[in-house]
């Protein structure tokens, strides 16, 4: 895929999440914003899809972690600072979640890490988003 046709599918004000789009923890949250979002605003990427690594690459933007990366008007979030900023976007009860920004962000980034590790615990499946694909908010 050229510069031209990714960037009729790209728009960097949209709201992005680009995300491991074959951990089935992270296309459970993602079900979860998809229901939550306060308008149909968020866009979804696979993480290790080539139209993302390109935009990474535009953008030279280089992911330090491994799990999800929010990104909007040319500012990429990983990590915690993701959860928060994607939080901050959607519906009363997840709204609240962006409160514990004010937690200081070597923990939060701590306990996200945590969290994202425990999602690769050996025997577990795992599963496309195909929900997403219904949903037409899918672009790669």
């Amino acid at each position: 895929m050229n510069h031209t046709d990714l960037s009729k599918q790209w728009d960097a004000k949209q709201w992005w999440i680009f995300f491991d789009d074959e951990c089935m923890v992270c296309s459970f949250w993602v079900y979860i914003i998809l229901k939550f979002e306060q308008e149909p605003r968020f866009y979804f990427g696979g993480l290790y899809a080539k139209e993302t690594k390109e935009i990474f690459k535009i953008h030279g933007y280089k992911p330090s972690i491994d799990g999800v990366i929010f990104f909007h008007d040319n500012t990429f979030y990983s990590g915690a600072r993701a959860i928060f900023e994607i939080t901050h976007r959607l519906r009363y009860p997840f709204k609240l979640i962006y409160f514990l920004r004010l937690i200081p962000i070597s923990i939060s980034d701590f306990v996200y890490r945590m969290i994202a590790m425990i999602r690769w615990r050996p025997g577990k499946t795992y599963c496309r988003s195909s929900f997403l694909f219904k949903k037409n908010r899918v672009r790669w």
